[in-house]
């Protein structure tokens, strides 16, 4: 199986090395507008990367009013100094920055956004650009199943061994999201490489987490009006101390969550005492359920909050781990220990597809040319099989 694979890549290689001899004549139309159909520079428009620390996830929402605009967001940025040492500000209080080609040989300029794989090559002479992935998508197309994957520069294709089952990955939503593009200089050139799955297995992401402390470490954390409704629908709501849940109900969930039964105090004489809770303030506390109110002390059967079963994509638990990242960032992994701890959750261990690849892009007299070393391609073979790799900058033309 390797031995074809590896046979198919070297095909591919040829393939794309054909792209050096045919920058210079072909017209890029395939992937940036004309400079009529442009538009004017708007404050939306205007968008930068340097001011809000760029991440891969910001191309689902920045739309570049031009090619020249998204080329600015790919160079490589040196500060510009004052007499102090200092860095310089422009009259808006904004960074004065140097903005430059990542490498110049001959009538070519090389530019990287290392934070997405992106890659742009633009003759000095005619003017000619040519990237590696459309630079307008957000401008035309809405369906985040559409855009996200023309946003990436590999795709794989693989299948589980154990089940037979076949998946698909690619370098943006399975690698670029998660920050998992290096970037480095090569002779006359740049090598991209990429690591196409979950690198760390391990996710901050609490399964099941005790009511009041997720409340507290959590939810109530969240300032962004969006990501507090995302959160909370994530994660369902079992309260246990709330009137009219009948005994069939109870005792199926006590069955699927047991720290809910461990903590019964009308069979197991066990009550449950939450952190922070005070006896003297119950009248308080009650008052404060009335109303909503989030993160109250209580006494009496274990709530809990669980992860929506229908939860299961890379996409939705790399969303709720950046919320616990952003807004609680003393929630570590010891206290997701504690909290699986605390309800008794035990999750299943599985290994994790992860698939390591590198483009080398490089500069000549003529162009440029791609190259996807195959020696580059690594993953578990024991537990995985690679069925194909598929270069979408090779058809983007």
């Amino acid at each position: 199986m390797m031995k074809n694979i590896l046979i198919k890549l070297l095909s591919l290689l040829l393939t794309l090395c054909m792209v050096s001899a045919a920058f210079a004549t072909v017209a890029a139309t395939a992937v940036y507008a004309d400079d009529d159909d442009a538009g004017e520079n708007t404050e939306e428009d205007e968008q930068t990367e340097e001011d809000t620390g760029f991440k891969a996830t910001d191309l689902q929402t920045i739309q570049y009013a031009s090619e020249e605009d998204k080329l600015r967001s790919m160079c490589r940025t040196t500060p510009i100094l004052d007499d102090k040492g200092e860095q310089a500000l422009d009259e808006h209080g904004d960074p004065l920055m140097i903005y430059e080609p990542w490498l110049t040989y001959g009538d070519y300029e090389l530019y990287v956004q290392d934070k997405t794989g992106e890659v742009a090559v633009r003759n000095k002479t005619t003017g000619q650009l040519l990237f590696t992935n459309p630079f307008d998508v957000r401008k035309s197309v809405q369906s985040a199943s559409t855009y996200k994957p023309l946003f990436s520069q590999i795709g794989i294709k693989y299948q589980t061994i154990k089940d037979g089952k076949t998946n698909t990955m690619n370098s943006y939503t399975d690698c670029a999201v998660n920050d998992q593009i290096t970037v480095s200089y090569i002779k006359n050139g740049i090598c991209v490489e990429y690591t196409i799955g979950r690198a760390d297995e391990r996710r901050l992401v609490p399964f099941w987490m005790e009511k009041y402390r997720f409340e507290k470490l959590l939810l109530s954390q969240i300032e962004d009006e969006l990501a507090y409704t995302k959160m909370n629908v994530y994660y369902m709501e079992l309260d246990m101390n709330k009137s009219g849940m009948t005994a069939s109900y109870i005792s199926d969930l006590e069955t699927r969550y047991p720290c809910l039964e461990k903590w019964n105090a009308s069979t197991n004489n066990s009550t449950y005492t939450s952190e922070d809770y005070d006896e003297s303030k119950e009248a308080e506390y009650a008052a404060a359920r009335e109303k909503g109110e989030l993160a109250i002390p209580y006494k009496g059967r274990m709530s809990i909050r669980v992860l929506a079963e229908d939860i299961t994509t890379n996409y939705e638990k790399n969303k709720i781990e950046e919320y616990i990242r952003s807004y609680s960032p003393e929630y570590s992994y010891e206290t997701l220990a504690y909290d699986h701890e605390l309800t008794g959750f035990v999750g299943k261990k599985n290994t994790l597809p992860v698939f390591k690849a590198a483009l080398e892009y490089r500069l000549d007299e003529d162009g440029f040319s791609v190259r996807l070393p195959a020696n580059s391609i690594t993953f578990d073979e024991s537990n995985f099989r690679l069925l194909s790799v598929d270069i979408p900058t090779a058809r983007a033309r």
